[in-house]
This record gives C-alpha cells, structure tokens and sequence, in this order.
C-alpha cells in the first residue's frame, strides 16, 4: 500500500505518511485519471485543479469520480500524488528529449 499506477507508470507514495488504507491510494489514483480529463489543459495551475477536483467531489461526491470503494484523500494528499507523477513523467521526458 505504497503505490498507484498510472499509464504503466508507479507512483511512489510511501512517503506520504498520511495515506493509511488502500482505498485512498484507489481515490488518489482515480482522482489523477479525471483531473487529466477533465482539467489539464495547459492553462490552469495544479492549485487551481486540485480545487477542481475538490469542488467536484463536495458538489458531487467522490462516487462522481470513482466507480471503486474509496476514501477521500485530504488536499495535501492529492498535491503529493500529482507532483510525484509530474515528477517521474517530467524526468522520462528529458531522457526521451520529448517535452
């Protein structure tokens, strides 16, 4: 319970102490899929899709965005998820020379 995948991709969390069950890294990983398809669009901050993403789960719920048991995760959480992915696919890119 220390990693989600995404795209083949592993996402390490394990230092993210807060996480302490598997339906939050399911929420995590769910939460990344819908904001790339519904919010990035190369214009808008990571802050301002993280409040995207929160706002839609207060409106709608997170069964809005996932179809699996799952946990809420706390902001701080998403903003970790997301840098760690950004992260690992900025750095594949600048050894591929892809941007």
């Amino acid at each position: 319970m220390d990693n989600i995948s995404i795209d083949r991709e592993c996402i390490d969390l394990r230092l993210v102490e807060q996480l302490v069950d598997e339906e939050q890294l399911c929420a995590l990983g769910q939460l990344l899929k819908y904001a790339h398809l519904h919010f990035v669009d190369g214009k808008k901050s990571l802050t301002e899709i993280v409040e995207l993403l929160e706002k839609t789960m207060d409106e709608k719920g997170l069964d809005e965005i996932t179809t699996r048991p799952s946990a809420r995760p706390r902001r701080q959480e998403i903003f970790a998820c997301i840098n760690r992915y950004r992260e690992q696919t900025m750095g594949a890119q600048k050894k591929t020379g892809k941007v």
